[in-house]
């Protein structure tokens, strides 16, 4: 299971890629009161690499599966796992998906 911030991480990314300003704010504030340094934030919209390892694959995995829809090859879904991003996280990763696209 993700950690809040870990999930606020995963729906500002989320909303970064489908372009929503209002939303990016108050996960932004969120990932701010969390200790995500200003960097970071920036990091996250250039595409950049995060400060925190973990944290970064945790972008990495959620841009790949809005940008591939969730239709990972087995390459991509053992780049994952790899980077300590298993099933259940990547399950978990798509439902945020799904919130913040129909939101």
């Amino acid at each position: 299971m993700l950690a809040t911030a870990e999930k606020d991480l995963v729906m500002f990314t989320v909303s970064h890629v489908n372009g929503c300003p209002s939303c990016k704010r108050s996960h932004k504030a969120a990932l701010l009161q969390y200790g995500l340094s200003e960097a970071d934030i920036i990091a996250i919209e250039t595409g950049d690499s995060l400060t925190n390892t973990q944290y970064d694959d945790l972008v990495y995995a959620t841009r790949l599966l809005v940008e591939k829809r969730a239709k990972l090859s087995p390459a991509e879904y053992q780049d994952l796992v790899q980077r300590s991003i298993d099933r259940m996280q990547q399950l978990e990763i798509i439902a945020f998906i799904a919130l913040k696209t129909i939101t």
